[in-house]
This record gives structure tokens, sequence and C-alpha cells, in this order.
């Protein structure tokens, strides 16, 4: 009877586990998909592309005619690639937390897994490590390399190179901070949201533990 006891026990342990893995993988799914690429990915509409915005802007500044279509194949080529860094991403946050859960040992009767804020510090720094890696790289490779198909060849190349350089400016500057800005509150609000869920989760596990017959008797 002991035996087929702790079969029991062992099996609503191993539920609990799936359980909150499954809640971990749902949880990183969403801050990719949802969060994450939304910020790298095309706005839904042109006036809120501001990449796009900030060239249009010094080129009008400076008396320059751009071929928008040129420029638009060069942001597509930039966030086309970037968004690659995404399952990286996925991949960094989702093994770290299940190694957490996977290696959890059940000791004491109340014992439950917790997940907290200082189980993202590292995990946090490593996605946006990636993330800054990435965005330089694909910044350098796809824009900046041919960001000059974009200018009629008859224009001043000292103009050119201004219109460049101002942007190479912002974009590493002003537009990367305002991005991780974001970036750093869609991340905590999903980690908040995974602390909540993981606590619930335990809460259920041992409401069983404590309320059921089989296990009580």
């Amino acid at each position: 009877m002991d035996s087929e006891l702790d079969k029991m026990k062992k099996e609503h342990e191993n539920s609990y586990k799936k359980a909150i893995l499954n809640i971990i993988d749902n949880n990183t799914k969403s801050l990719v998909n949802d969060d994450i690429k939304m910020l790298l990915n095309k706005p839904p509409l042109d006036s809120m592309d501001t990449i796009k915005l900030k060239i249009l802007e010094l080129a009008k500044k400076n008396k320059i005619i751009i071929n928008t279509e040129n420029l638009n194949n060069l942001i597509i080529k930039y966030r086309k690639n970037l968004i690659k860094v995404c399952n990286r991403i996925m991949d960094t946050r989702i093994s770290s937390l299940n190694k957490k859960v996977n290696n959890f040992k059940f000791i004491k009767e109340n014992d439950v897994i917790k997940i907290n804020r200082k189980d993202f510090v590292d995990i946090n720094k490593q996605i946006k490590r990636e993330l800054k890696v990435s965005i330089r790289d694909c910044f350098d490779k796809y824009i900046l390399s041919d960001i000059k198909i974009i200018f009629d060849k008859k224009i001043d190349k000292n103009l050119c190179e201004n219109v460049i350089n101002e942007f190479s400016k912002y974009f590493l500057k002003t537009y990367s901070k305002q991005l991780f800005e974001n970036i750093d509150i869609k991340i905590l609000v999903k980690d908040t949201t995974l602390i909540n869920s993981t606590k619930e989760q335990g809460e259920r596990y041992l409401f069983i533990i404590r309320n059921s017959r089989i296990f009580n008797n």
C-alpha cells in the first residue's frame, strides 16, 4: 500500500513539474513572439516606422531626394535577419528555467517549485546581450554597408556622408536606447506573470496534497 501511495505522490509531483514547464514554455513564446518580435518587426503603420522616418527627415533637412524603394529593401533585409535572434532568445530562456524545474527535489512535504526575480537576472542579461550584438551586426551588414544605394549618384558625397553619420548616431544611440527600454518593460511584465503563475500552480499542488483523501489516508 505504501509503495502504491508513493507511486501516486510521484505521479502528482511529475504532473506538477510538467505543468510548470508548460507555463514556462507558453510564457516565453508569448514574450518572444508577441512582444519582442512586435518591437523588432515592421510597425503596422508607416507613420510608426521610426527607422525609415529618421532617414527621410535627415534627407529633407539636407535637401536630398531618397530612393524610398531601395530604403525599404534595406530595412526589410535588416528586420528579416534580425528576427533570427528570437529563436536563440527563446531557447536561452526556456532551457535555463527548465533546468531549475527539472533539478528541483521534493524533500519536505510542503516543498514547492519557486521562480524568483533573481532567477531572471543572468537570463535577461544574456538575452539583451544577444539582442544588442544582433542589432549592431544586422545594422552594419544590411543597412550601413549598402546605404549609399538610397542616394542619387549625382548628389554631393559630403552631404550623403552627413546623412549617414547622423542616422548611424541616431540608430545606435537614441533608437537602440528606446528599443531596449520597451524590451525591458515587456520582459518585466512576462517575468512577473511567470512568477505569479508558478506560485498559483504551487498552491494547487499543495491543495491536492492537503485535501485529497488518498494522500491523507
